[in-house]
């Protein structure tokens, strides 16, 4: 549902295996899926005469990933591209084993569900958010062989065609992201296609910006 914020008109959506959303959690069978989703969202803003004549799209982490695919071909769309923490590299490397211990499982039972291993005070300092977010029954925990290879691939691709990307480019960032590499913003930002772009990196922010 759409609501007003500072003069906008603001909508939000959960991709499928999210929050309120339907399908398998943390799982797609392929990236396009999120990008299928949002082509449905948009759509529907459209049809219920929300989107007007200037659509800006913001995406956190692995909806920045998404975003940012989705800018590359519907860019035509977009007045503007706004990107939190975007997820285009891990900032740690996961331990070979277990990524090894994935792809095996992967090939047999792809929507397997696999402990995420996100430590909650690497989101926010804020101590009062980590405890709301440990309670909060939406948030999830685990993810599965199946999404994370494809995220994988869509990061790669993503970053090998940002100078494809010509819609005008906000990417937020911080410094002390432990789970989205700022590096990796910033390589995209600097080969980025657009015009008009920027990054601002906080220092001292972890990966839930807006929290900090």
């Amino acid at each position: 549902r759409a609501k007003q914020l500072a003069g906008f008109q603001v909508a939000l959506v959960d991709l499928r295996g999210h929050g309120q959303s339907d399908g398998r959690r943390w799982h797609v069978d392929g990236f396009q899926d999120n990008v299928a989703d949002l082509d449905a969202f948009v759509a529907k803003l459209s049809q219920d005469g929300v989107a007007g004549d200037q659509l800006f799209l913001l995406g956190h982490s692995h909806g920045a990933l998404v975003a940012t695919w989705w800018g590359l071909s519907r860019g035509r769309l977009l007045s503007g591209l706004v990107l939190s923490s975007p997820w285009f590299r891990l900032a740690l490397r996961p331990p070979l084993l277990k990524v090894l211990a994935a792809k095996v499982a992967g090939r047999f039972v792809p929507w397997l569900p696999v402990d995420a291993g996100l430590d909650l005070a690497d989101l926010t300092s804020d101590v009062d958010m980590q405890r709301w977010t440990a309670r909060d029954p939406l948030y999830g925990r685990k993810t599965t062989p199946r999404w994370f290879e494809e995220a994988g691939r869509a990061q790669q691709e993503v970053l090998r065609r940002a100078g494809e990307l010509e819609t005008p480019l906000l990417v937020l960032a911080g410094a002390a992201d432990r789970i989205a590499d700022p590096g990796a913003a910033r390589s995209f930002v600097a080969a980025a296609g657009s015009k008009d772009k920027r990054i601002v990196v906080y220092d001292g922010f972890r990966h839930e910006i807006f929290n900090e």
